[in-house]
């Protein structure tokens, strides 16, 4: 039995109870229990066709007031009263009408106002930090995610003429977190053999991966943003030498809606917001609202950070919004970024370059930071505070296990040159972020 089967027959049991006590005259004890087995043979005829549907209203719960924690009990407290009030007394036949009425237009109500608050929810622009690598392989994804699916196209950014670079083999092994996928599978598909480069493959010129591994000869050029420390720390314990080339810049950066009247916040106040010591825009010269402060989940890209940005400070408590797991089950993390009038939030540039129509973009307002603006020059300049860059990283005594490798090494060599040539720059800028030369 599935969480999804145990939730709903909690919530729909009882009221399915009453109505069915109610209409057919059934025994006390049965008017619960039987309702049990009906929800149940519903549950197993419905839930395959509906597995995402029924959890709107549960979705809509995440977003009422006062925080989501309470309502669990709230409800189950209703529900326990309904219970002892309706099944355990004799029923007249205006009683039972009065019951039927009253449940069927309670559930009805319940779910349409949980619904209307989902999509409501729904209707602000959100900034999502998910990437999906499969959408963004270099040559598209012929055979689909699974052998049964349709071929995927790919979404990377590509060159306006052919590619001065052209690896005809050898050509070098590319890792790096998801974020920063769609960047170097651009450089792939300009200069790689057109192939089947899968990203969750070892075996792949063109991964996915988090983990410090250009010390095996899987890997030889990883790219990694500035706090990236994962690679850096375990390879300089190891007595390897790293070359870091800067390759483009990336600005972290603070999000609130376009109708806010706050342009600008120091590094302090954006402290203050959320370690809980200001907690009203009025108290930063803005409209006398609550400041609604989102985050990420700590395994979210932007977190290292916004966690060094932040300090040793606790963080106030993050929202929290249900979503459905990849077997149908519901579960609760931290709700992305809603563009509300009074909300803040944060991510890279990049997310919002990247996933955002122009209406979107619009519709949101990139903060200055201690009053300089997120622009393409201030992030390549570095004057922007909260610009960074992004690296391509090398093991500069590396001794190859083979020729294979050692011509790979070569090649990665090449590889990196190219991507600071013009041709190079001119995809980092349509991936979405700043060529180092503007």
């Amino acid at each position: 039995m599935t969480a999804t089967t145990v939730v709903m027959t909690v919530l729909l049991a009882p009221f399915l109870g009453l109505i069915c006590g109610a209409v057919f005259k059934l025994p006390k004890v049965l008017r619960f229990f039987g309702s049990i087995v009906l929800i149940e043979i519903f549950l197993i005829f419905f839930l395959p066709f509906a597995e995402g549907a029924i959890w709107y209203p549960l979705y809509g719960l995440s977003f009422m007031p006062f925080g989501f924690d309470w309502y669990p009990l709230i409800l189950t407290l209703a529900m326990l009263l309904l219970i002892l009030r309706l099944i355990w007394v004799p029923y007249t036949k205006e009683k039972r009408r009065r019951i039927v009425s009253i449940a069927t237009a309670s559930i009805v109500l319940l779910s349409i106002i949980l619904i209307g608050t989902y999509f409501y929810h729904e209707s602000f622009v959100s900034i999502s930090e998910d990437i999906y690598p499969f959408y963004y392989m270099p040559f598209g994804d012929v055979y689909g995610v699974q052998p049964e699916d349709p071929p995927i196209g790919t979404q990377v950014k590509n060159l306006d003429e052919p590619s001065t670079l052209a690896f005809q083999d050898n050509p070098p092994r590319l890792v790096g977190k998801e974020a920063l996928y769609p960047l170097y599978s651009s450089f792939a598909r300009a200069t790689y053999p057109v192939g089947h480069y899968r990203p969750d493959t070892e075996e792949s010129p063109v991964a996915c991966d988090t983990r410090p591994i250009l010390n095996s000869g899987y890997a030889d050029v990883a790219f990694v943003a500035s706090l990236d420390l994962d690679y850096q720390n375990y390879l300089g314990s190891n007595g390897y030498e790293l070359n870091k080339t800067p390759i483009c810049r990336e600005a972290f950066v603070f999000i609130v809606n376009s109708k806010n009247n706050i342009t600008s916040l120091s590094l302090s106040d954006i402290r203050g917001i959320y370690t809980g010591q200001i907690t009203n825009w009025k108290e930063l010269g803005g409209k006398n609202e609550k400041i609604d402060a989102y985050q990420r989940s700590e395994i979210k890209y932007t977190q290292p950070k916004f966690q060094s940005i932040i300090g040793e400070t606790p963080l106030i408590e993050a929202k929290k919004m249900f979503d459905i797991s990849w077997v149908g089950d519901p579960y609760l993390r931290t709700a992305d970024y809603a563009n509300h009038q009074n909300a803040i939030g944060y991510s890279y540039r990049f997310f919002t370059e990247f996933f955002l129509s122009s209406k979107e973009q619009q519709d949101i307002r990139l903060l200055s930071i201690d009053g300089v603006a997120p622009t393409t020059e201030s992030i390549a300049s570095g004057e922007y505070p909260l610009s960074d860059f992004i690296y391509a990283v090398t093991i500069a005594n590396m001794d190859p296990v083979d020729d294979e490798h050692r011509a790979r090494l070569a090649n990665s060599q090449r590889l990196i040159d190219w991507i600071l040539s013009d041709q190079g720059q001119e995809l980092v800028e349509k991936t979405g972020y700043v060529k180092l030369n503007q």
